[in-house]
């Protein structure tokens, strides 16, 4: 899925960004903190899956690389931001 022309999240830059709020008609004020609050979103859902019943679960090699993948494109959006 391209994001704003890019296809490839590693790339993404802030003018992606700009795009992205241009195609689906939002303006770009609008765009970044509605990415800044599902990144929140994102970042307590994790926490409630580490407090729950499900904490082993956190705790298994594919669970840990996909949340490695999840910090890795948090912190990319938010240098979008």
């Amino acid at each position: 899925m391209k994001f704003g022309g890019q296809r490839d999240p590693r790339y993404l830059a802030p003018q992606h960004l700009a795009r992205f709020a241009e195609e689906i008609g939002i303006g770009l004020r609008t765009a970044k903190i509605r990415m800044k609050e599902m990144i929140e979103r994102v970042d307590r859902a994790i926490v409630t899956m580490g407090e729950g019943d499900d904490r082993e679960l956190l705790s298994t090699p594919v669970v840990k690389a996909i949340l490695q993948v999840i910090q890795q494109r948090e912190r990319k959006m938010n240098s979008l931001l």
